[in-house]
């Protein structure tokens, strides 16, 4: 039997992109080929590949690759920039946690993800 692991701490190639502020899916798969590579999916299905989040984000914080956990408080302009959300999109999720200091929007980045997943597997139509 295989080790037990939390399903909230599973990510595809599309959240470990969003919270490393890479740019494309295919960097994630170069990253599994580097010097000190990242740790390999956890489970590789037909069409689906899942990393166990606790690992990828320890060797990110190893390497000195900056990564967004998903309980951080992180700026609209950071969310914009990495998921292509506005504050209308966040609006989607009513329980979305926001707070705002000094003139500087914030939002907790596992909300601004859920909206984004939401987003990103609507049907097309």
């Amino acid at each position: 039997m295989g080790r037990m692991l939390d399903v909230d701490d599973l990510v595809t190639a599309g959240v470990i992109v969003a919270r490393m502020g890479l740019t494309r899916i295919q960097r994630v798969h170069e990253m599994m080929r580097l010097q000190s590579p990242m740790p390999g999916p956890v489970y590789v299905g037909p069409r689906i590949l899942l990393w166990h989040w606790p690992e990828v984000s320890a060797w990110a914080t190893a390497s000195g690759r900056p990564a967004v956990n998903p309980d951080y408080w992180v700026s609209l302009g950071m969310i914009t920039e990495r998921l292509e959300l506005d504050e209308r999109d966040l609006q989607e999720l009513p329980a979305t946690a926001r707070r705002e200091a000094d003139g500087v929007v914030e939002y907790r980045w596992h909300d601004a993800e859920i909206v984004w997943i939401r987003r990103t597997n609507r049907p097309r139509g």
